[in-house]
């Protein structure tokens, strides 16, 4: 682990980065209002997510890429990647609009920091498909889905955001072939670290928040890279006003640690949180066109064009 003043790219850090950690780049307005509307809108616990356990609430917004489902927050898996992870027979659309509409800067915000964190994958990747024209940028799905967190915690697990097969080529073809040096040798660290069989990943950004601070407890919770032997604090007297995070979830194993709290004299400890959202609101931007969903989208759209054709609809 390495404190730095500045924002440097990957390519000027000795070694390869994989987590970089900084305070919040923006004043968010995430508050337990918003939480409010976000738990008035999106009725129960929202997605089930089969990548690991975990507690708590977790909505996700925008276009789903797998088919998995759960029995609040998305439709049905044959309604198809196509359609959104909420479900309109469950959700409150006259709040949506609202709703939406904060969701959108959250995500807008997530965005622009994987874009100036110094992460550089993203910005290779781009580049290539603006040349390659418009086309290609428009259907490519770049860390496109937003995700809300509230009260939560999950097991170890590495996330799916990759690169397509093709994309993935182009900007291994990029690096290799960069007349720049410090790029070069990054790339030949990173493969010697990962390997490249794989196609290469999208960062992943969050932030976490905590929603209220406490005259009697102390909230304490923990993002965990296992493998490195690290732990973030995100706990309320650490993560002030809020902190955010880009990582490479897809090569790393990372989770978030159940919560815990302490109350200020030291003689009380519990797994019950002791005040009324006394814990963290946390929101990232991710995600990636992954093969298997980009198959998973041909056949749906095979399938729908025979049935039309057997419907004569």
């Amino acid at each position: 682990m390495e404190t730095v003043a500045g924002n440097p790219f990957d390519y000027d850090v000795e070694g390869i980065v994989v987590f970089r950690a900084f305070a919040w780049p923006f004043q968010t307005f995430m508050s337990e209002h918003m939480v409010d509307l976000v738990e008035e809108v999106y009725n129960g616990k929202g997605l089930v997510r089969r990548v690991c356990n975990h507690q708590g609430s977790f909505y996700m917004n925008g276009n789903r890429q797998t088919s998995q489902a759960s029995s609040t927050m998305t439709a049905p898996s044959q309604r198809g990647t196509d359609n959104q992870y909420y479900n309109p027979a469950t959700t409150n659309v006259s709040f949506l609009p609202l709703a939406q509409s904060f969701i959108n800067r959250l995500a807008e915000e997530a965005q622009q920091t994987q874009l100036l964190c110094g992460q550089f994958m993203l910005h290779v990747l781009t580049k290539i498909l603006k040349e390659l024209g418009p086309n290609e940028l428009k259907v490519y799905e770049m860390c496109k889905s937003t995700i809300i967190t509230i009260a939560f915690m999950n097991s170890l697990h590495k996330d799916c955001d990759g690169m397509s097969k093709k994309s993935s080529d182009l900007v291994k073809q990029y690096l290799e072939k960069s007349f720049s040096f410090k790029i070069r040798n990054w790339y030949k660290s990173f493969k010697a670290l990962y390997g490249m069989k794989q196609a290469l990943p999208l960062p992943t950004t969050c932030c976490w928040y905590p929603l209220r601070s406490s005259d009697t407890w102390y909230h304490h919770s923990y993002f965990i890279i296992l493998s490195a032997m690290f732990a973030y604090d995100l706990s309320n007297n650490q993560c002030e006003p809020c902190y955010g995070a880009t990582f490479f979830g897809s090569l790393i194993s990372h989770g978030t640690s159940a919560p815990l709290w302490i109350s200020r004299d030291g003689s009380l400890v519990t797994v019950v949180c002791p005040e009324d959202k006394l814990y963290n609101a946390a929101w990232g931007r991710s995600g990636g066109y992954s093969e298997e969903s980009k198959r998973r989208k041909q056949q749906e759209r095979v399938e729908r064009e025979r049935q039309r054709q057997r419907t004569g609809r």
